[in-house]
C-alpha cells in the first residue's frame, strides 16, 4: 500500500470518528437539555444552594448547603415511582450549576448501570456499587474527610436504596449512620432513596430523617417519615412520577426534568416533613 492510499484511508477514518463524536456530543446535550432550560430560568443561583426543582408558583426549590437544619433528605416511594430519576436530575443540576471545587457528589447504588448513560464529570466522584470493596472505601474516606472538613466544599452523597443496609458490613453501616447524624453540619449531605415496598425491618432508621420527599406509596405505614398528606397521591400517575413536599400543613408541587437521552420534562411533587 502506497503512502497516498494510507493517507486517504486515515482521513476517511478520522471523518468517521468525528461523526461518531459529534453524535455522542449531541446525545449528551440532549440528555441535559430540559434541565439546562429550567435552570436558565432561575440563573444565576447562589453557589451554596442545591437545586431541587421548580415549584408550581414558578420559583426554584433550593436546599441551603450552609444550613444543616433540614438534615439528610429521604426520598420514599414505591418501586418504579421515579426516585432514581429524581436524584439523577439533582446530580445533573450539580454538574450544570457548580464548580467541582465547591460541590461534588458520589452515588452509592445497587444498580450502577442506571448511571452509565451520563458523560464524565469533574463534579462526580464516582458511581459505587453497593456491597463492593470500592463502595466501602468510598464511605470510609468520605467519613474521614467529613470529620476534618474545614473547607467551603460540600459533598452530596446519593444513596440509592436504604433497604440494602441490612446486608452490609457493620463498619460501613456505622460510618453511614454517622454521616446521617453529623454529615450536613460537616457539609456532607446524604440524599437517600427508600423503596417503601421493601421497608420492613428499617424502623430503627426513622430517627435519622426529618425531611422527606414522598412519592407514590400504596401503604403509608411503610414510610419512615410520616406525613399528614392524605395519600390520594397513588390514584393517578398521569404518565409521570409525582412527589409532594410537606411544610407544616401545606404541600407544594414542583417540576423537575428527567435526565437522559430523549428525556422529557416530568412533574414531581416534592415533600419536607
Amino acid at each position: 500500500m502506497n503512502n497516498s492510499k494510507r493517507y486517504y484511508q486515515a482521513i476517511e477514518a478520522l471523518v468517521e470518528l468525528q461523526s461518531e463524536l459529534k453524535a455522542h456530543e449531541h446525545n449528551d446535550a440532549r440528555a441535559t437539555a430540559q434541565i439546562e432550560m429550567t435552570l436558565a430560568n432561575h440563573a444565576p443561583l447562589p453557589e451554596d444552594v442545591l437545586f431541587l426543582g421548580q415549584a408550581d408558583d414558578g420559583l426554584p426549590v433550593l436546599l441551603n448547603l450552609l444550613d444543616p437544619a433540614p438534615g439528610p433528605l429521604l426520598i420514599q416511594a414505591d418501586g418504579g415511582s421515579g426516585k432514581t430519576e429524581f436524584i439523577r436530575a439533582v446530580a445533573a443540576a450539580i454538574e450544570l450549576c457548580h464548580d467541582a471545587q465547591r460541590v461534588q457528589y458520589g452515588v452509592v447504588t445497587a444498580r450502577p448501570h442506571e448511571w452509565t448513560d451520563l458523560p464524565p464529570s469533574p463534579q462526580r466522584i464516582g458511581i459505587f456499587p453497593l456491597g463492593e470493596r470500592i463502595c466501602f472505601d468510598f464511605i470510609l474516606s468520605l467519613n474521614t474527610w467529613a470529620h476534618s472538613n474545614r473547607s467551603d466544599q460540600s459533598v452530596i452523597l446519593f444513596w440509592d436504596g436504604l433497604e440494602a443496609v441490612n446486608g452490609l458490613d457493620m463498619e460501613m453501616v456505622d460510618n453511614f449512620r454517622w454521616m446521617l447524624l453529623r454529615g450536613p453540619a460537616k457539609k456532607v449531605w446524604p440524599i437517600v432513596t427508600l423503596n417503601t415496598g421493601r421497608a420492613h425491618g428499617l424502623n430503627s432508621w426513622d430517627g435519622y430523617f426529618r425531611t422527606a420527599i414522598n412519592g407514590l406509596i400504596d401503604e403509608p405505614l411503610n414510610t419512615l417519615v410520616k406525613s399528614n398528606w392524605p395519600y390520594p397521591l397513588q390514584g393517578k400517575r398521569l404518565g409521570a412520577p409525582r412527589f409532594s413536599m410537606q411544610e407544616g400543613n401545606s404541600h407544594m408541587q414542583i417540576w423537575m426534568p428527567r435526565v437522559g437521552a430523549g428525556s422529557a420534562g416530568e412533574m414531581f411533587k416534592l415533600s419536607v416533613g
